[in-house]
């Protein structure tokens, strides 16, 4: 009989590996999806804006126009990696949480974090030329 306060193995064990990595996939699906929106209409519009008002802008900006303007002619091939990419990364993490729960805690939370940081250079991409932009209109 398991000790109290811990899980049976056998069944239960799988079904909480499963829940665990179809939650991890679930979160890194809205991630994805998130930045492919970015990349496909919200860095595009910032585009046109910066080329009206015919900006400077720094190398992360336009590395990050760039990597919009690739996904955006590439996007029958950008759409159906992203759904491999989740697949692997769903199978990683069951296969990680079979050897164990905080592995595949930690992965799962080292590809959010990931995510978030590509997320975030995206943003960072658009929003300073787009400040000095209006500082300028000012």
């Amino acid at each position: 009989s398991p000790l109290p306060g811990r899980a049976p193995s056998g069944h239960s064990q799988n079904g909480q590996v499963l829940i665990g990595a179809v939650t991890l996939t679930v979160i890194h699906f809205i991630l994805v999806s998130i930045i492919l929106v970015a990349l496909l209409k919200v860095v595009p519009s910032f585009a046109r804006t910066f080329e009206e008002f015919d900006l400077d802008l720094p190398a992360m900006s336009v590395s990050v126009l760039r990597l919009s303007a690739m996904v955006a002619s590439n996007w029958y091939v950008a759409i159906p990696f992203a759904f491999v990419c989740l697949a692997i990364d769903f199978m990683v993490l069951l296969l990680m949480g079979r050897a164990s729960r905080v592995l595949q805690a930690l992965v799962g939370i080292g590809l959010v974090l990931a995510a978030l940081a590509i997320g975030t250079i995206i943003s960072l991409g658009m929003w300073v030329p787009f400040a000095k932009m209006m500082d300028a209109l000012s």
